[in-house]
């Protein structure tokens, strides 16, 4: 396995086959910015060359998975700024990954923290995930594949209820199930709790 180089905004470890990654931008609730998606992309990149590994997990903390794109960096940009950024192409970088992609989350995942979900094969929600594309309230669209997936994932009309108000995991509506790969219950939660970092 080649050495996986230092991050700064993300935790990188192996498990058996496993590669684990974990957000952590503790302070800005693990959103999402160019430096933290572009290690995310360097980390999968080198995982997915690793013939020692099977699947990759990205994971958050046990409150939160991602709270979305980091609307501090954004700012002070204008229309030709987003336009031309890296963000939406860091986020391609993550769909030509070969792997499995497993997404466990916990707490929220709301705008690029729910685009990133998505973005992978499987998604393994705790029963206090929250899910939602709430950026429309400030004049934001859900520009990194959420206003494809979301759709496909949980049909149009639903979609319109989530970009509302987000989505719990615990909602027993047909199309969520059929969004989440798995719900984990409180009484089965020795599996989330065992990849999150003790702090």
């Amino acid at each position: 396995m080649e050495e996986i180089m230092k991050y700064q905004n993300i935790q990188v470890e192996t498990r058996e086959k496993v590669g684990l990654i974990t957000l952590h931008r503790p302070d800005a609730m693990n959103a999402l910015n160019g430096e933290l998606l572009s290690e995310l992309v360097h980390s999968l990149q080198v995982f997915d060359r690793d013939d020692g590994i099977g699947a990759i997990v990205i994971t958050g903390n046990k409150k939160v998975f991602a709270a979305g794109a980091d609307i501090k960096s954004m700012v002070n940009a204008n229309a030709t700024d987003m336009l031309t950024g890296s963000f939406v192409e860091l986020f391609d970088g993550i769909g030509v990954i070969k792997k499995p992609l497993i997404a466990t989350v916990a707490g929220y995942a709301l705008g690029g923290g729910c685009e990133l979900a998505m973005a992978c094969d499987m998604i393994v929600a705790a029963e206090n995930a929250r899910f939602g594309q709430p950026e429309v309230t400030i004049g934001v669209i859900p520009g990194a594949g959420g206003t494809q997936r979301l759709t496909r994932a949980v049909g149009f009309f639903l979609s319109i209820n989530i970009l509302k108000k987000p989505l719990n995991s615990l909602q027993r509506l047909p199309p969520a199930l059929r969004w989440l790969s798995a719900l984990v219950r409180k009484r089965s939660t020795r599996l989330l709790n065992s990849l999150y970092r003790r702090d």
